[in-house]
C-alpha cells in the first residue's frame, strides 16, 4: 500500500483550519465575560465564522479558475495565520466596543479564509483521484 502524501497534506491543512474554528470556544466566552461583553455579540463574533465561511465558498469557486489553486491556497494559509493571530491579540485590548469588533473582524477573516481553504482541497480531488469521479 502507497502512502499518498499529497491526501495526507490536504487532511492536515484541513485539519488545521478546523482549529482555528473550534479553538476560541475554548476561551473566548470566558475571557469575554470578563471583558463584559454580552452573550449576544459572543455568539456574534462566532457567527461571523460562518458568515465569512459561506461568502467565501462562493467567491472562491469562481475565482480559482482565473488565479490558479496554488497561488490561492498559499495566500489563503497567510491570511488564515493573520486572523488568528489578530485573534490571539485581543485579549490586550481594553476598550469593550473595540474588543468586539476586532473579535468580530479576525474571525469573519479566519472563517472567510477557511472556506475558501476548504472549496481549493475539495476542487484537488476530482484532479487527484480522476478515477474515482468519473
Amino acid at each position: 500500500m502507497k502512502i499518498d502524501l499529497i491526501l495526507i497534506s490536504m487532511i492536515c491543512l484541513s485539519y488545521l483550519a478546523f482549529i482555528v474554528y473550534t479553538l476560541p470556544m475554548t476561551f473566548f466566552p470566558l475571557m469575554a465575560k470578563k471583558k463584559g461583553v454580552s452573550e449576544s455579540f459572543i455568539g456574534l463574533s462566532f457567527a461571523s465564522f460562518a458568515l465569512g465561511t459561506t461568502i467565501s465558498s462562493v467567491i472562491f469557486g469562481k475565482v480559482m479558475g482565473k488565479m490558479g489553486k496554488h497561488k490561492l491556497l498559499y495566500i489563503c494559509i497567510i491570511f488564515l495565520m493573520m486572523g488568528s493571530i489578530g485573534f490571539g491579540m485581543i485579549e490586550s485590548i481594553k476598550n469593550v466596543y473595540f474588543y468586539v469588533l476586532i473579535a468580530f473582524i479576525s474571525r469573519f477573516i479566519s472563517g472567510f479564509v477557511q472556506g475558501a481553504v476548504n472549496t481549493i482541497l475539495l476542487s484537488f480531488l476530482p484532479i487527484l483521484y480522476p478515477l474515482n469521479y468519473s
